[in-house]
């Protein structure tokens, strides 16, 4: 059933789906939506049901990120050309967003994970993208 014939691309895009699965369960049910608030602190302790809402929203769209990746896998990579390109540009701008976050951050953080994970989310889809053969070029200054 699957048609990747790249046993990396099949890895990484099983992997992202699991992360991602386990943050939409995480944001889902309101007593892990709590313990993640709980853990960034500050501001975010005081949440209310709106904000229960969102992390629920954002749960949706990890449900379907974790959709997305398993359709991708059950397709050759000639049809995912538009899917993988759409997650790399996306995932590249999750990556600048929460550098930006990670800097402005008043008094500095210790909490470098969300920049990390965000950052190895777009490396994996940037190693599929090129391992899909689908790359123009076979550096970064192919234009």
């Amino acid at each position: 059933m699957i048609k990747q014939n790249d046993t990396a691309t099949i890895t990484l895009l099983l992997l992202i789906s699991l992360v991602a699965l386990i943050y939409a369960l995480m944001f889902f049910y309101a007593n892990t939506a709590e313990a993640f608030i709980a853990r960034l602190g500050g501001d975010f302790a005081q949440q209310g049901e709106s904000g229960y809402f969102w992390m629920r929203q954002i749960g949706i769209i990890y449900v379907a990120l974790a959709i997305g990746n398993i359709i991708a896998l059950m397709a050759t990579p000639e049809q995912c050309t538009v899917y993988f390109r759409a997650m790399l540009v996306l995932t590249f701008f999750a990556f600048m967003r929460a550098l930006w976050i990670t800097m402005t951050v008043e008094g500095g953080t210790n909490n470098l994970m969300p920049l990390i994970s965000q950052g190895l989310v777009w490396l994996g889809f940037l190693i599929i993208y090129a391992r899909s053969g689908q790359r123009s070029g076979s550096n970064v200054l192919w234009f």
